[in-house]
């Protein structure tokens, strides 16, 4: 099935560095048994005419995973998108996981159709933002008292781990996307995802005062910082360190997401050069009951029309 998958993401264009989706393929191709909790593919005479992919990482509920579908263009509005989403809520089912999630952004709104023909609900749209570089490093100012840390594989400590994962919970604590944050999870993100992170500590407490999530796709995933370090720049200093970063390691462009109602982080993505196109749209589907023909791990769907 590896294979069958890599050479259908090679036919379609995403293994090319020029491509908008080279990134992130290669996160997945690397090692994709490990980055993903469930891989559906449609296959015609023998070849992959359509992939559904769920990602590991719990979202808005422990049962919920992010998926994405996408269909060869020569086989688009036949059903196949159809037989991979039922595919996909029989893996689901035999796996005890509740609901898909799928994150729509303002390049991809053509799917929208297909999710809400598939059982697809809208429960949350965001802001998002591109980064624009000019090849300059970003300009930010240190905070006193505070030290920068970068964690990463090269930089991984399982007792940082969980003291980011404390502080991921107090951080995001009325933030629903974010279910229980573990310090397995964190681990995770960084050896399985290679993902990576930049935190400010307190130098006279100790404490963990904020921290970034980067994603080597081009996601900065999350930006955080701890309500006594508010208005003391350090959001601005943090941010603009991580975006430093992504640019050394020759990632870009880089993507975010912004809630509507956080004026804060609006005008500090505004302040780093970044620029609106438009929102990025959360869909839901719950899971039907139980299916007793689910089928076993690794079994492609078949791409019969409906």
């Amino acid at each position: 099935m590896q294979d069958m998958l890599y050479r259908a993401v090679e036919e379609w264009g995403f293994t090319k560095p020029e491509s908008d989706y080279y990134d992130f393929w290669q996160s997945i191709l690397k090692n994709p048994f490990d980055r993903l909790a469930a891989l559906v593919i449609a296959t015609h005479n023998d070849q992959c005419i359509g992939v559904g992919l769920a990602h590991w990482r719990p979202y808005f509920s422990e049962g919920c995973r992010s998926v994405v579908y996408m269909v060869a263009a020569p086989y688009r509005n036949q059903g196949v998108g159809d037989v991979l989403k039922d595919g996909m809520d029989r893996v689901f089912q035999q796996r005890g996981l509740t609901h898909q999630y799928a994150l729509v952004t303002p390049e991809n709104a053509e799917i929208i159709p297909f999710l809400e023909r598939c059982g697809f609900t809208e429960n949350l749209h965001e802001r998002s933002f591109r980064f624009c570089w000019d090849g300059a490093p970003y300009s930010y100012i240190p905070v006193p008292g505070l030290t920068l840390y970068p964690f990463d594989r090269d930089h991984f400590d399982p007792k940082v781990a969980g003291e980011l994962a404390d502080f991921y919970n107090r951080a995001y604590s009325t933030e629903h996307v974010h279910p229980t944050v573990t310090s397995d999870l964190i681990s995770k993100l960084i050896k399985t995802d290679d993902a990576w992170m930049v935190y400010a500590r307190d130098d006279a407490t100790g404490q963990i005062a904020a921290c970034t999530e980067c994603a080597r796709f081009g996601m900065f995933s999350g930006i955080a910082v701890l309500r006594p370090w508010w208005g003391t720049g350090l959001a601005k200093w943090i941010t603009g360190y991580s975006l430093d970063e992504f640019q050394k390691m020759g990632i870009n462009p880089l993507w975010s997401m912004v809630r509507e109602k956080n004026a804060a982080s609006i005008r500090l993505h505004k302040s780093v050069g970044s620029y609106e196109n438009g929102y990025c749209r959360h869909f839901i589907s719950e899971i039907p009951d139980q299916d007793p023909v689910a089928p076993q791990t690794g079994e492609t769907a078949p791409a019969t029309r409906r």
